[in-house]
Order: C-alpha cells, then structure tokens, then sequence
C-alpha cells in the first residue's frame, strides 16, 4: 500500500493564514497597493549607481562577461604597454633635440653674424672706395700722398 506524506517547503512555511491583503481566494487585492508603491519609491530613491551596475550582472550571461573582462583587461595592458614605449621614445627625441638641435642652431646662428659682418666690412670697403673716387678729382694728389 502506499503511503502518502507532506513535505513541506521553507520558502512557504511562514505563510499560514492569509494576510489582511489578501482576498478569499488568496489573490491579492489592490485596495492597500499605495504602501507597495510608497516602498518601491523609497527603495529607488536609495539606490546607488553601483547597485544599478551590479543589477546589470544578471542580465549579461557570465560568458559574455568573462569576454568583456578579457577584452578590457587586455586593451588596458596594450594602453599601458604604449605608454610605457612612447615615452621613452619621446625621452630620446627630446635628449637628442636637446643634445645636437641646440648646438648645432648655435653654431648657425654665429656663421650668420660671421657672414654679416663680412658683408658689411666688403660693403665699407666699397664705400671708402666710391668715397675716394669722388674726392680724387677734388683733392688731387694729396689724398694719394696721405694714404701711401
């Protein structure tokens, strides 16, 4: 013969006798439902950002999120990799900016002062000897004999 026996189950063991809420079928009425909503606000109004965030984790099966993790955690490490090299690279540039850029800007600048006082001494030469050949006729022969 076979014997039948309840098996109860937690999740309902505290739920014995229906709530004043509740109608005579046990359905729910909605003659209270302003408190539920008054909760449900309350409960939105101290809702961080992060609660949201970590609401979201259910909705994104873990494979998916195990991909994202990867892909982010490796974008991170080439961004930080890239970094690491253009600096030093930007290191090099520099020093040899600062190196052989600044001497060498020198060295030029001092062959254009050379250069121009050499264009300005030909051009006084010039001038003193236009000078000279007007004052030859005027002066004759004495100009001659002062500078010999």
């Amino acid at each position: 013969m076979v014997e039948f026996e309840e098996i109860k189950d937690e999740h309902y063991a505290g739920i014995a006798e229906p709530e004043e809420n509740e109608g005579p079928d046990g359905d729910w009425s909605d003659d209270e439902s302003s408190d539920d909503e008054a909760d449900d606000e309350t409960s939105i109004a101290t809702e961080t950002f992060s609660d949201r965030i970590s609401a979201l984790k259910d909705i994104i099966p873990a494979r998916h999120r195990d991909t994202i993790v990867r892909t982010i955690s490796q974008a991170y490490s080439y961004g930080t990799v890239a970094t690491f090299i253009g600096g030093k690279i930007a290191y090099v540039l520099i020093t040899s900016v600062l190196m052989l850029g600044i001497p060498y800007a020198l060295t030029l600048e001092e062959d254009r002062m050379f250069a121009e006082q050499e264009r300005q001494y030909q051009m006084s030469q010039e001038m003193s000897g236009v000078f000279t050949l007007f004052l030859v006729p005027y002066l004759g022969d004495s100009l001659t004999c002062a500078c010999v």
